[in-house]
């Protein structure tokens, strides 16, 4: 579900026991964040990684409750991305397109077919008409604020290989 809620192909039964190099873990370290998905911070800040096998030891069941996980997967979800704030807003689109066409039968049963409308139809579309309105301006509010969130979050833009000097014509890579 993660996988489909962010966009990243994580993947399944991570492990977080890792041998990693000091470039690695100085990456690592340049999140600046306090609530973590550790599997998606391993994810984004790249680097060669590669799975072995692993036989789990113990056949005891997970200590984690229904709601632990669930707040697990709402917690990763949010840290990794918009995809619900833009679902809102689209929600939002929807009932207020609804709406219009509601409103758009409603009329034209009236002007042409002359029948009357019953009181409750005119308050049912502007209900939905506004609450249609609300919602998706919700929505792009929620947008604005995963774009501010994205901003201080403290992510590095971008990590790159550090390079010493031009030598020769050759560029030299500095290990650490």
């Amino acid at each position: 579900m993660f996988n489909t809620l962010t966009g990243l192909a994580l993947p399944e039964n991570i492990v977080t026991a890792r041998l990693m190099t000091r470039r690695y873990v100085d990456a690592l370290l340049r999140h600046g964040e306090r609530e973590i998905c550790i599997a998606g911070l391993w994810h984004i800040t790249g680097f060669d990684q590669r799975s072995h096998a692993v036989t789990k030891q113990s056949s005891s069941e997970t200590t984690y409750t229904f709601r632990r996980k669930m707040a697990v997967l709402v917690n990763s979800v949010t840290s990794f991305s918009n995809a619900p704030l833009v679902g809102i807003f689209y929600l939002g689109v929807i009932i207020l397109l609804s709406a219009l066409l509601y409103t758009a039968c409603l009329i034209i049963k009236w002007l042409f077919l002359a029948k009357p409308l019953s009181d409750w139809s005119s308050v049912i579309a502007s209900l939905w008409l506004l609450g249609g309105m609300m919602v998706s301006c919700i929505g792009v509010v929620g947008i604005y604020l995963a774009k501010i969130f994205s901003e201080t979050n403290g992510r590095p833009g971008a990590l790159c290989a550090v390079f010493s000097a031009w030598t020769g014509g050759k560029l030299l890579r500095r290990r650490n």
